[in-house]
């Protein structure tokens, strides 16, 4: 390569890869980027020449020691078994008053055409107006904006830190707790605020551990036995609602809530 000096046997083993490139047009060259694939192979650039020459010899640049070059070839040379095909030869077209940057692959991947026909080549693809005014939302908050998707379904999301009002209800599906009798069952608020389950012998039910609203539905079976409520309440002593029963087939709506760590509820029978 014109200017080029030449330094010499690098590899002990292993490859020593070069490459030319002759760009049709001048232009001024402000940055040079080199990048290698994130894996355990790591290359090494040894030198890089620049210069105003086509290149066709490589060598010292007095003459010395000079050997033809292989002949250029029109398109990168095809790889090995199993590689993806060679990405199509284009030619270079630089679009107005736009950052120009030119993308070389030196034989870098021994899969070329995935890594820099595909996973290189991408990063320059070409956007559209509309794609480009997502580039710089923050959030995905600030791109749903942009996208207008709110609009478009015809709602506003919820936020998780409320702060809305809410126009309309909904429909709910009750957690069933299955069948309890006998140890703790403590109720959960993540199973939904509706929850119901079988009363089929005697277990304690124990206060939520955290803070929330719910209803729970009780319903005895022929072998009902009696509800304890564990230390974990704040409730005084016959102020808990309607009396409970074994009788097989009532039903009780115990309304719990936990406020600031404090749990209480109350009773209510069906029948």
């Amino acid at each position: 390569m014109p200017r080029s000096v030449d330094a010499g046997d690098f590899t002990g083993r292993g490859q020593l890869r070069y490459f030319a490139l002759n760009l049709g047009k001048k232009a001024a060259l402000s940055k040079i980027v080199l990048e290698s694939y994130d894996n355990d192979v790591v290359p090494t650039t040894v030198a890089i020449t620049a210069g105003d020459e086509p290149a066709s010899t490589r060598g010292s640049s007095n003459g010395a020691g000079q050997q033809p070059a292989p002949a250029a070839q029109e398109r990168p040379k095809a790889g090995g078994k199993g590689d993806a095909p060679l990405p199509e030869t284009r030619p270079i077209v630089w679009a107005p008053n736009k950052t120009k940057v030119l993308v070389i692959g030196g034989g870098s991947s021994h899969n070329f055409g995935q890594f820099f026909g595909g996973t290189d080549v991408a990063t320059l693809a070409d956007f559209t107006t509309f794609a480009r005014s997502l580039l710089d939302d923050a959030n995905a908050a600030a791109a749903l904006a942009t996208l207008g998707a709110q609009a478009a379904l015809g709602y506003t999301a919820m936020n998780l830190a409320g702060g809305q009002t809410v126009t309309g209800g909904f429909r709910l599906t009750p957690f069933n707790a299955g069948t309890q009798s006998s140890g703790t069952f403590t109720p959960d608020p993540l199973n939904g605020n509706y929850q119901y389950l079988t009363n089929n012998g005697a277990f304690t039910l124990a206060a939520p551990a955290n803070d929330c609203a719910l209803d729970l539905l009780v319903t005895n079976s022929a072998s009902a036995g009696t509800i304890t409520a564990t230390a974990g309440w704040t409730i005084a002593s016959g102020n808990t609602g309607d009396p409970l029963t074994n009788t097989n087939g009532h039903r009780f709506i115990w309304s719990i809530r936990r406020i600031n760590s404090i749990a209480t509820y109350v009773i209510k029978a069906l029948q």
